[in-house]
């Protein structure tokens, strides 16, 4: 009897399970399905958006290297070739038109406290630097011929500078060479050589204290920032006109400072004493000219790079970057603090991540004068 309702009980518990299971048991397993898949999916999308800025940064740091490799080369060659010419008022004619008088300085400034600066390198192309040569005899104004003991290492169609302490200095162009006599910088084929260059009677006036230096070319390099880009424009001096090139994506913000050398005294070792972002008075003068601007030894600059992925607002406005970020500012005094870059011309700069990269360029050829 006993084995009998054993027997029926099993039976009955075996029909229960084999019935599968309720409403209730499937909606908990589906409940708990939805909530993995959305798991999963949330899971996904944090991965996504950070591989996606790890990948943005990985490139923000690319450009901001090569942006910066690229601006150090052409420092690095500042007043290359210009020699004691370096600073002096260049007076120039191209297809018998005068142009503005230029400084010819290493290194310009275009500073903009509430935005981006613009960086503006001046050197020569020689291939290797020539000492400057005194004149044999006094040039004076509008003449075409220069006497010269020696002339190496010049060529017809270099551009050479004649200079002298208290004049503007003039860029004319070599015309013909005759060895041991001088060189003529005529007008013809020759464009920086004006046809009514005889007419002006004061330009190109020196005595026999002037000099002449062979620079090969003008040239010139300028670093902006337009629209996100950092814009690199090259002079060409052959045609007077420029050529723009797009260095790098993502550059936002360029600052920079020069760096002199304001000691008193005659200055055998040159070092940066005093960073500004505008000319100074380095010789304590009360004026700046062409002897302050030979106390130039070096740039500070800082480019600030946007990460590309904007990152998602929270509550409605960005929170990704809530201070602005900051690079090594130099003083007066030469030293260097921390300072925040002017963020108000960046539209949107709380939605982005961002990296600065910065370096200090040393003006090798100011070193060696």
């Amino acid at each position: 009897m006993r084995a009998a309702r054993a027997a029926q009980r099993q039976l009955l518990a075996d029909r229960r399970h084999a019935g599968g299971f309720g409403l209730a048991e499937v909606m908990v397993g589906l409940a708990i399905g939805l909530l993995g898949i959305l798991m999963i999916a949330q899971m996904a999308t944090l991965f996504q958006d950070r591989r996606r800025s790890a990948v943005a940064g990985n490139q923000a740091t690319g450009q901001g290297a090569m942006a910066a490799h690229a601006m150090e080369r052409d420092l690095r060659s500042a007043g290359y070739a210009f020699g004691a010419a370096s600073g002096c008022q260049l007076d120039r004619f191209f297809d018998d038109t005068q142009l503005s008088p230029m400084a010819l300085a290493p290194l310009s400034i275009s500073a903009d406290a509430a935005g981006s600066d613009t960086v503006l390198v001046r050197s020569g192309s020689r291939p290797a630097a020539t000492q400057q040569v005194r004149f044999s005899a006094a040039h004076p104004g509008g003449a075409t011929a220069i006497g010269l003991p020696d002339t190496t290492g010049m060529a017809t169609g270099d551009q050479v500078i004649l200079f002298e302490p208290g004049r503007n200095c003039l860029l004319a162009q070599i015309s013909s060479i005759e060895p041991g006599v001088g060189i003529r910088h005529d007008a013809g084929a020759h464009r920086w050589n004006p046809a009514f260059f005889g007419a002006i009677a004061t330009t190109g006036e020196f005595t026999s204290a002037g000099a002449l230096v062979n620079i090969g070319s003008l040239q010139m390099v300028e670093y902006s920032v337009q629209g996100g880009k950092l814009q690199r424009r090259v002079y060409r001096s052959g045609s007077n006109d420029w050529q723009v090139q797009t260095l790098a994506s993502g550059v936002v913000l360029l600052k920079a400072q020069y760096g002199f050398d304001t000691r008193t005294g005659t200055l055998s070792d040159k070092r940066v004493s005093s960073w500004s972002s505008s000319l100074v008075d380095a010789n304590g003068d009360l004026s700046i000219d062409q002897a302050d601007l030979q106390r130039l030894v070096a740039v500070r600059i800082a480019l600030l790079v946007q990460v590309g992925a904007i990152e998602r607002a929270r509550a409605g406005s960005c929170a990704t970057t809530t201070v602005a970020p900051q690079w090594q500012s130099g003083a007066a005094d030469g030293s260097v603090t921390a300072a925040d870059l002017p963020m108000a011309g960046i539209g949107n700069w709380q939605c982005y991540r961002y990296q600065v990269v910065q370096n200090v360029i040393v003006f090798r050829n100011m070193l060696w004068q």
